[in-house]
C-alpha cells in the first residue's frame, strides 16, 4: 500500500522496485494508470510505468527488467536490476552488458540496488564489488550519478550503506538525483530523479499503405507471437494480452522501418583509426574523474572533462 501512496502522491512517470511485496507472483495495489513488467514468477526487480508511455518489453527474469521506452520523441533503454549480496555481481552485469551495447546510441538509465560500496558514491571503503562496478562503468562510458554526500540509500538498525544506484549514458544535463528518506516500509531510501527534457519536438506520423503491407509476414508474426506468450496459468490475461499487442505492433514498426531504409547504403566504411584514438583518449578522461573521491573535485572534473572530450571530437 506504501509503494501505490507514494506513486499516487509523487505521479512518478517510472518506477524502478526492488524485492517487491507479491500475491502470488504478482506485484499488488498498483494505480490502474500504470502498467508493471516484471518476471512471472518471484520477481525481484520491476518496472512500474504510465500507461502514456510507449514501452517495449527486451528482457526480464528474476533479478532484471529491459525495457526499451519512448516519450517527448526520445529513446530510452530503462534497466531496473537487483544483485543479491550472495551472488557474483558478474552474472548480472553480463547479462546487461549485450544490451547496453547494442542500445549505445540509447539514453540510457540503469537502477538498483548493486550490493557494492565505494567512496566514489558513498562513505564505505571500496569493496571487491564496488571495484568491478567501477571498471564495468568505464568499460561502457556510464555515468554515476550519485553522490558520496548524499544521505544513505540503506538505513537499518545494523547500520548504513550507500548501495542503490543512478547510472547513466548519454544524458549529458538535465538530470538530478535526490535520496529521500520519505516513509517505503523498508530499509531503502527513495532514489528521487529527475530528467528534463529540452527542445521537445513531434513524431513524424508514418503511414503504410494497406495494398504494400506483406500480410503473409504479419500472420506469421501473429502466430509466433501467440505460440511465445502461450501459458498454461489463467492468470493476469490482461497482462498476457497487452504482452501480445506490444510484439505485434513492434514488429510491424520494423517490417515498416526496415521498408524505408531499405535504400540506405550499409557499407559505409566510417571507423577510422583516428576515430578509435579519439575514443581511446576519451575513455581515459572519463576514468580519471570517475576515480575521484571528493564530490566538489569530481563535478569539477566531470565538466572539465565533458569540454576536453569536445575538443578532442572537434579536432
Amino acid at each position: 500500500m506504501q509503494l501505490n501512496q507514494n506513486i499516487i502522491s509523487q505521479d512518478y512517470d517510472i518506477i524502478a522496485v526492488n524485492e517487491p511485496y507479491t500475491f502470488k507472483d504478482e506485484i499488488t495495489a498498483i494505480p490502474r494508470n500504470y502498467k508493471t513488467i516484471a518476471n512471472n514468477v518471484n520477481p525481484k526487480a520491476a518496472s512500474i510505468i504510465k500507461n502514456s508511455i510507449t514501452t517495449q518489453i527486451i528482457y526480464t527474469d528474476q533479478e532484471n527488467v529491459i525495457i526499451t521506452l519512448k516519450s517527448y520523441d526520445k529513446n530510452c533503454l530503462f534497466i531496473s536490476t537487483y544483485c543479491p549480496p550472495n551472488k557474483d555481481l558478474s552474472i548480472n552485469l553480463a547479462i546487461i552488458q549485450p544490451w547496453i551495447e547494442k542500445y549505445y546510441h540509447y539514453h540510457i538509465i540503469l537502477v538498483g540496488d548493486f550490493n557494492a560500496k565505494s567512496r566514489v558514491w558513498g562513505k564505505r571503503k571500496t569493496d571487491d564489488r564496488g571495484a568491478k562496478l567501477m571498471d564495468f562503468c568505464n568499460q561502457l562510458e556510464l555515468n554515476i550519478e550519485n553522490s558520496a554526500n548524499s544521505l544513505p540509500t540503506f538505513d537499518c538498525s545494523r547500520g548504513q550503506s550507500w548501495i542503490d544506484l543512478l547510472i547513466t549514458k548519454n544524458i549529458e544535463s538535465g538530470i538530478s538525483l535526490n535520496i529521500s528518506d520519505n516513509i517505503t516500509n523498508s530499509d531503502h531510501n527513495l532514489l528521487d530523479f529527475t530528467w528534463t527534457i529540452d527542445n521537445v519536438t513531434t513524431s513524424p506520423t508514418f503511414y503504410i499503405k494497406i495494398t504494400q503491407f506483406n500480410w503473409l509476414f504479419i500472420k506469421e508474426c501473429i502466430s509466433k507471437t501467440i505460440k511465445k506468450h502461450t501459458t498454461n496459468t489463467t492468470g493476469n490475461i490482461e497482462k498476457q494480452i497487452e504482452n501480445i499487442q506490444d510484439d505485434i505492433k513492434q514488429d510491424c514498426t520494423n517490417k515498416n522501418n526496415n521498408h524505408v531504409r531499405k535504400n540506405i547504403p550499409r557499407n559505409a566504411v566510417w571507423w577510422t583509426k583516428e576515430l578509435k584514438i579519439k575514443r581511446s583518449k576519451t575513455r581515459a578522461l572519463r576514468r580519471l574523474y570517475q576515480k575521484e573521491t571528493d564530490d566538489n573535485i569530481r563535478l569539477i572534473k566531470k565538466k572539465n572533462t565533458r569540454k576536453d572530450a569536445r575538443r578532442i571530437q572537434e579536432k
